[in-house]
């Protein structure tokens, strides 16, 4: 028994380069793969527990934000454009303007790939921006008009 534990202190007392000579070449747990912070990259602690990936509280916030940005900012890109295909038409409609060829639209920075609502209505192809409604071709949007069940903004 005691011959055991010198051996274990003797063992302990090596360093990692003596191990691996002595043919003790697997990985400690602080040099296993996979216990580096996901985000920083430092080691973690020789204690922590088995399945912990982050050194930090803001590490982990900062992975995972970063993970998310790419279709946060798609998100935020698309919801840009059709904003400002709703502000055109109802600039237009505030002027009572319910037909404008597609030329002009695209003039005023009007993108025609982009609405809210989509679908075919006795061989017309209806769109919504929203609450606004138009028949679009290939060369003019006509039919301009708010939704019936949503009532147009008034003017203050």
């Amino acid at each position: 028994m005691r011959k055991n534990l010198r051996k274990r202190i003797m063992l302990a007392n090596l360093t990692c380069d003596v191990l691996k000579t002595l043919g003790m070449d697997y990985p400690l747990k602080s040099e296993s793969p996979g216990h580096n912070c996901l985000e920083c990259g430092n080691q973690l602690p020789y204690n922590a527990r088995h399945g912990k990936k982050f050194c930090s509280i803001s590490c982990k916030n900062r992975f995972h934000n970063r993970q998310q940005m790419g279709p946060r900012t798609m998100k935020v890109r698309i919801l840009a454009i059709l904003e400002k295909n709703h502000r055109i038409l109802s600039e237009l409609l505030e002027d009572d303007i319910t037909s404008v060829p597609m030329s002009n639209l695209l003039v005023l920075g009007f993108n025609p790939m982009y609405a809210t609502c989509c679908y075919r209505l006795n061989r017309r192809e209806m769109r919504m921006c929203f609450d606004i409604s138009f028949c679009m071709t290939a060369s003019r949007i006509y039919d301009l008009a708010y939704t019936a069940d949503l009532t147009a903004p008034t003017s203050m």
